[in-house]
């Protein structure tokens, strides 16, 4: 978004491919290994661009990761107490890039290929359910996701984000690993390269099935480790002229027998309007 106006939009076709392994000493513990291949093309139908007119993106990357998760939430949706914690440490290779593209000028090439460096991927989970009656419970959620690409120099480590790990901030659930639900906006309206995220969820219950929840959001850009890495205050990020979304929002479910269903509403602080969102039946949301 430029000036409140779309400056671009794409449509993207992504394919991943897993293997791995994973072992788990107790049902609500695992740890695992994990090889990913990445294949996407990214087609505009808005671009912004002065000497090129874009046409199509390809783009391929390798991965391995390696992650710890504990979880011992009483139940997937609407929990009452527990916690659930993941930490996970992404190596993506060397990210080959082709992209095809009608210059202003005939003589330049239609055809531009280029090598972005590899990186390293750290992320952190936090989330705990906190009982305080028999009918609610307080909900607190932490993660931080930034990526570190390494250049040729191992002198000099530049705080950078792939072309589809940059993190996506809007609507109402995590679609993508790399997708946060932030009430207040439309799916994918917001973007960062690093990441840290903060919710806060109050939750009642009325009846035997039925829920209420008031739920807080806020986003940063760059917090805490900007403090600690400079480079970090330089990244890339698109928060509507900020370097951090604040947001909440109400949601009224129930937990029928084929899953969840709820109307939520949602509202940007320093946005306009509000967000709706409705959910019918079970959703699994991906790590």
């Amino acid at each position: 978004m430029e000036n409140g106006k779309k400056s671009a939009l794409y449509e993207t076709n992504l394919n991943r491919y897993y293997a791995g392994f994973q072992s788990s000493s107790r049902t609500n513990r695992i740890l695992r290994l994990l090889y990913t291949h990445e294949r996407a093309v990214l087609k505009p139908d808005i671009v912004s661009q002065e000497d090129y007119s874009f046409n199509k993106l390809n783009y391929q990357a390798d991965q391995i990761e390696l992650n710890f998760e504990y979880n011992d939430l009483d139940r997937w949706y609407y929990p009452t107490h527990g916690s659930h914690f993941r930490a996970a440490l992404k190596y993506m290779s060397t990210i080959h890039l082709q992209m095809e593209v009608e210059p202003v000028d005939p003589a330049a090439p239609t055809q531009l290929s280029q090598r972005a460096p590899a990186s390293v991927s750290p992320s952190f989970l936090s989330h705990w359910v906190v009982p305080l009656t028999e009918r609610s419970s307080l909900n607190l959620k932490a993660v931080f996701d930034f990526n570190i690409h390494i250049r040729e120099s191992i002198d000099s480590l530049e705080l950078s984000s792939g072309i589809l790990d940059m993190n996506y901030m809007g609507g109402y659930r995590k679609l993508m690993p790399n997708f946060y639900p932030f009430w207040g906006a439309e799916l994918q309206k917001y973007h960062s390269e690093h990441l840290f995220a903060g919710e806060l969820t109050f939750q009642y219950r009325i009846g035997r099935q039925v829920y209420l929840q008031a739920v807080g959001q806020f986003y940063h850009a760059y917090l805490p480790f900007g403090w600690l890495i400079p480079a970090m205050k330089e990244s890339i990020y698109s928060m509507g002229g900020r370097n951090y979304l604040l947001g909440f929002g109400v949601s009224v479910g129930y937990m029928s027998p084929l899953g969840p269903i709820s109307i939520s509403v949602g509202k940007d602080v320093h946005g306009k309007g509000m967000h709706h969102f409705l959910n019918l039946g079970f959703y699994f949301d991906p790590d």
